[in-house]
């Protein structure tokens, strides 16, 4: 099944990466941002392209699943940034 979102939309799927920094920080101060990668997006996003990985503040989205894939979907604007490299 393929599945294209409309609009300013964006599929993401989340990428596992382990912690290498070694920091524990206490539960109340911590700040999570999650790696996803970019399955599929609208027609109007401006900036992020599939394939690109991205940070996300880590909060309440609509969830889908794909087969053994669950995707996340949210509007382009939640995008906090891109990595490259």
């Amino acid at each position: 099944m393929k599945v294209k979102p409309q609009g300013k939309r964006i599929f993401l799927e989340q990428i596992k990466e382990e912690n290498k920094t070694g920091l524990i920080l206490p539960e109340d101060r911590r700040t999570e941002l999650t790696l996803f990668k970019a399955f599929s997006t609208g027609p109007k996003c401006e900036f992020v392209q599939k394939g690109d990985k991205v940070l996300l503040d880590d909060g309440q989205f609509k969830a889908i699943n794909m087969g053994d894939t669950k995707l996340i979907l949210v509007d382009e604007d939640d995008i906090i940034g891109i990595v490259y490299g």
